[in-house]
């Protein structure tokens, strides 16, 4: 999937709900829930246990959009690519997750605060 296919799905979708649980077959549920319910991307953070093979099994399907996301650095940069997310989320700025997101021409979205953060994740 392209970059810009994944954009442009985000801003029809508008809204991303992150999925956090401290099971996996919670997490699963509220997915299951908020599919059924018309949403169609998630955020499934790196701090769900098992969380790489939630991204592995939704990532598979053809009718929504998976991130990884909000936990471990380390992580959640090898989820990506490895897992089949299709964007990577993180609450600050990871050097490092922009070159990996480019690599598979992927969206890439940074948290920052002030300006020099902002400056930075651009």
């Amino acid at each position: 999937m392209s970059l810009n296919s994944v954009l442009n799905q985000l801003r029809q979708f508008r809204v991303i709900p992150i999925v956090r649980a401290s099971i996996p077959e919670f997490a699963a549920t509220a997915i299951e829930w908020l599919s059924e319910a018309g949403l169609r991307t998630f955020e499934i953070t790196m701090t769900i246990p098992g969380a790489v093979e939630l991204i592995t099994q939704y990532a598979s399907r053809e009718d929504i959009l998976v991130s990884a996301g909000t936990g471990n650095i380390r992580r959640t940069g090898k989820a990506f690519p490895d897992a089949g997310a299709r964007y990577l989320v993180s609450p600050c700025l990871v050097p490092h997750f922009p070159e990996i997101s480019h690599q598979r021409s992927a969206p890439c979205f940074l948290g920052a605060l002030d300006p020099t953060e902002l400056h930075d994740a651009v």
